[in-house]
């Protein structure tokens, strides 16, 4: 756990440039309202006064002062004018109040959502090599939950922390000002009760609190591996098996949830106890020594001040538990902002691609190719084959740009991939998987794939040439028909035809079929077959990874992946 001024600093320096001016107005917000607070709280003290005691509106010098000064005909309408202006102070501040907290939230939710952002930036933005060790549900919780928790548990409670904590100072300095003996008193009583609950908190809140962490994301995986996973579920029957895991994992959860919400209720009980053990305090100093000023403006001033001190009190207490609960997100949020730069070497494939020398394995594994030289020239059709785990879609990736060599570079047109320039290559190359990402949206979305202005010219053409033109015509709501998550609603072959439609659209130049034929018919797989002789008699480039003869043997050449080398070799020699 850090100190606090360091957690202070860290939160600085999480929050985005463009928000810091306005988190510091946001804090002098806090304070000024906090400050008018007291003033509107003092201001009750000579209402009693003028109330309870009618004649020291007259004997008192500052009221009496005033009363003359703006000519009162009576001490009716005095109390009148009195009564009237602390309502409308307490209107006012109260509206001063509503206006910050909608600043501050606004503020505070606007950066939650810039956090999020980066944290998707920063997703998208990885290596490849970190991507594949991630897990879907830590990288959900850090994208969605934890910009929330800094904002909620760290970046709001900080604000309050500050801001109470002077204000509550103002105050009880103010009551020690007024009556020396009697604060200290009540210091004397509050705070032992103040740290054994922050002792408490610490000693039986804080393992709850990490339990309910670590418990979050463990059940977020199995309810989306039980989501996921609903056919083999089925099949297999072992909806019992997700079910147990997940509710045994959210009753914790919940168990947990009890308790906090449990201890949420403790401060306003312990802060109760102090309020009255205090009053107890002054009535019984008062019955042995004199009270400058008389008993009642006494507690009409400690009632006031414990009125504003209550909730600063139960803010900071809860303030400070929950910068140390949430101390974690700091490490979540710890990261650099996306890289953007570009190269002036613009990547664009007109002629031949080299892959010159270039050695790979995959970290705490064996190399996988070393000292690998290739070349592929545009219209050519190249074919990929091996046995599973050979290292082929890995042969890809690094043609791709998605990963990068050890040593040795891969070359378009004579310039070497890199960090910089690889987004202009990926910008060029259509991706068709075994299983194609269909999202939840029309058909026409699907193609575009997060275009925001869709050419519907450009839709058109490419769902001729992926031959999806009857397909369409059959559909009710034709391209705005709705394809269901993942593409639920549609078959492989029309999942495969839409990815080329996605790849066509975005007029590619190299093409790459990654094992599409696995989970293909024969009429499908013609299909496949069809659409990449018309890629190629287009000057298309085209890659297919595959074990299907029917597609290799398309393939001006075959490299063929075993131990870690790359043969180039015909049909023949290379599909049993």
């Amino acid at each position: 756990m850090r100190n606090l001024w360091a957690s202070l600093k860290l939160a600085y320096h999480i929050v985005p440039y463009q928000f810091k001016q306005r988190a510091i107005w946001s804090l002098a917000f806090t304070l000024f309202n906090g400050l008018l607070d007291i003033v509107s709280l003092a201001a009750i003290i000579p209402m009693i006064l003028i109330f309870l005691s009618p004649e020291q509106i007259r004997s008192h010098e500052v009221i009496a002062n005033i009363y003359e000064a703006l000519n009162f005909n009576s001490t009716i309408q005095f109390q009148i004018t009195a009564l009237s202006i602390l309502v409308g102070l307490f209107l006012l501040k109260n509206i001063i109040s509503l206006w910050v907290n909608y600043f501050i939230s606004k503020l505070t939710f606007d950066i939650s959502t810039i956090l999020s952002q980066k944290s998707l930036q920063h997703f998208f933005a990885q290596d490849y090599l970190e991507f594949i060790k991630s897990n879907s549900a830590i990288v959900s919780r850090k994208i969605k939950t934890v910009p929330h928790d800094f904002v909620s548990y760290i970046l709001t409670p900080q604000l309050n922390l500050i801001t109470e904590s002077i204000v509550s100072s103002i105050i009880i300095v103010g009551i020690c000002i007024y009556h020396p003996i009697i604060c200290l008193l009540l210091i004397l009583v509050m705070l032992p009760i103040l740290f054994t609950w922050i002792w408490f908190k610490k000693r039986h809140l804080h393992h709850v609190e990490e339990d309910f962490k670590k418990t979050y994301p463990v059940s977020l995986k199995y309810l989306l591996q039980g989501i996921d996973g609903y056919i083999d579920v089925k099949l297999y029957q072992k909806e019992d098996f997700f079910i147990k895991k997940f509710i045994g994992l959210k009753h914790q959860m919940n168990r947990n949830y009890a308790y906090l919400k449990t201890a949420s209720f403790l401060p306003s009980k312990i802060l109760e106890v102090i309020l009255v053990v205090s009053i107890a305090l002054i009535f019984g100093y008062s019955l042995f020594f004199q009270l400058n000023g008389g008993l009642i403006p006494l507690l009409s001033l400690f009632i006031a001040g414990f009125y504003r001190l209550y909730p600063s009190i139960t803010k900071i207490i809860n303030s400070l538990t929950s910068i140390k609960a949430y101390d974690y997100v700091f490490k979540e949020l710890n990261f650099d902002d996306p890289k953007t730069s570009t190269c002036d070497e613009a990547v664009n494939f007109d002629k031949h691609i080299l892959i010159q020398k270039v050695s790979f394995g995959y970290p705490e594994k064996e190399p996988l190719f070393k000292d690998l030289s290739l070349e592929l020239f545009k219209g050519q059709c190249i074919g990929i084959s091996g046995e599973s785990g050979s290292g082929k879609t890995t042969l890809v990736k690094l043609l791709t740009g998605l990963i990068r060599p050890k040593a040795g570079k891969v070359l378009i047109d004579g310039i070497s991939l890199s960090e910089r320039n690889n987004t202009d290559w990926l910008s060029q190359i259509g991706y068709l998987q075994q299983h194609p990402v269909i999202i939840d949206a029309t058909l026409k979305e699907n193609i575009a794939f997060g275009e925001h202005e869709i050419n519907i010219q450009k839709i058109s053409e490419a769902i001729r040439e992926a031959n999806l033109v009857n397909f369409i015509d059959s559909l009710a709501n034709k391209l705005s028909t709705q394809l269901g998550e993942n593409g639920v609603q549609i078959s492989g072959g029309q999942k495969q035809r839409i990815a080329l439609a996605r790849a066509l659209y975005r007029n590619s130049k190299l093409f790459i079929f990654d094992e599409v034929s696995n989970n293909l018919d024969k009429a499908n797989l013609l299909e496949v077959r069809t659409s990449i002789e018309r890629l190629l008699a287009s000057g298309k480039t085209v890659v297919v990874i595959d074990h299907d003869q029917a597609l290799l043997e398309i393939a001006d050449k075959v490299w063929h992946v075993k131990d870690g080398l790359v043969e180039e070799t015909t049909l023949k020699a290379t599909v049993l």
